[in-house]
């Protein structure tokens, strides 16, 4: 079924792996219309792990078609051959890749062999990486049976630059897209980072909202100035003590370009529990006057890490969002036990 599994672009929408993720507010390195800054992975790496409708990890499988989307900025260029991103399966097998494969060059690259033994094919020639603000795509196409071929094309700046077909029998899924950095201050920015299945991202854009106001519900210890930081922070948070509790914010508005619609409303906490009740929290969204609460969102534990849950339809229309729905709408967070 054609839906979105993934939209962000900041710390509080993905996964942290290993190292330092931050943020970089530097004019030039993500588009301001959209983002309001961009990742930098310094050495470390992050996933982006596509959920469904009710917020677990869920995948492109047999019969569908995934795409990823994401800006990215490079600061200079690497000598050094290193892997830049990864398509993974649900067991974290990598499958595709873009490599830096020489001085500013990328490889689009295919695992012709299993997770575990990869055997890594070029597909066509090396391709040159600007030192630029550049849109990427990546397509993956998956047979009806595992003894189907796949296909995988990349995109960039919305044209297709690299495309191939092989059959691999031990690729079978897409849950996660995982980054990787270059060096200790990282070479590479990326925002604007979307996932679908079914629908195309080329020429799409993830627009990033943040509180701008206090909201109807005002339950947890805190206020707007918490969490509406430039540079999201964990030292300023907001809290609760007791489950059933909310706390919702008006946010920015959104303004839709000519021939582009929303097509879904993520919403992105960073968010821990203490290892005491309440150990969960749950997605909150007020529009039309009534607050709709979402089912916990997976993933919590006791350190801060990105908690992300879909509003796919207007809960007070029940239909596709539109830029005054957006806009009139409060999102934020009950704790639950």
């Amino acid at each position: 079924m054609p839906q979105p599994l993934f939209a962000g672009g900041e710390i509080d929408s993905i996964t942290v792996t290993s190292g330092a993720i931050t943020h970089d507010s530097t004019a030039g390195r993500f588009d301001s219309a959209y983002a309001r800054t961009s990742l930098n992975p310094g050495s470390g790496q992050f996933v982006a792990t596509f959920i469904s409708a009710a917020g677990a990890p869920t995948s492109v499988v047999a019969g569908e078609t995934g795409y990823f989307h994401f800006d990215e900025f490079l600061t200079s260029n690497t000598t050094t051959v290193s892997t830049k991103l990864e398509v993974l399966d649900a067991s974290d097998g990598a499958f595709v890749r873009v490599t830096f494969a020489a001085s500013g060059v990328q490889a689009f690259q295919y695992n012709s062999g299993t997770a575990a033994s990869p055997t890594w094919v070029t597909v066509g020639a090396n391709y040159t990486a600007p030192l630029s603000l550049v849109t990427y795509d990546i397509k993956v196409v998956f047979g009806a049976t595992a003894s189907d071929p796949q296909t995988v094309e990349l995109y960039q700046n919305g044209s297709l630059i690299r495309s191939a077909t092989f059959t691999n029998a031990n690729f079978t899924n897409w849950r996660s897209t995982r980054f990787s950095g270059q060096g200790a201050t990282g070479i590479a920015r990326w925002s604007q980072l979307m996932g679908t299945e079914g629908m195309s991202t080329i020429g799409g854009k993830v627009m990033s909202a943040g509180p701008t106001a206090a909201g109807s519900n005002s339950g947890w210890t805190g206020a707007v100035a918490n969490v509406n930081e430039a540079t999201p922070s964990d030292t300023t948070i907001i809290s609760a003590a007791s489950s059933g509790l909310r706390q919702t914010f008006a946010y920015g508005d959104v303004t839709l370009p000519a021939n582009l619609v929303v097509r879904s409303v993520f919403l992105a906490n960073r968010a821990k529990n203490d290892g005491i009740a309440p150990l969960n929290v749950r997605p909150v969204c007020r529009s039309g006057g009534t607050d709709n609460v979402g089912a916990n969102i997976p993933g919590i534990t006791t350190g801060f890490r990105g908690l992300l849950a879909r509003f796919d339809n207007d809960p007070a229309t029940s239909a596709a969002w539109t830029a005054a729905g957006f806009n009139a709408a409060e999102f934020g967070v009950e704790s639950a036990a």
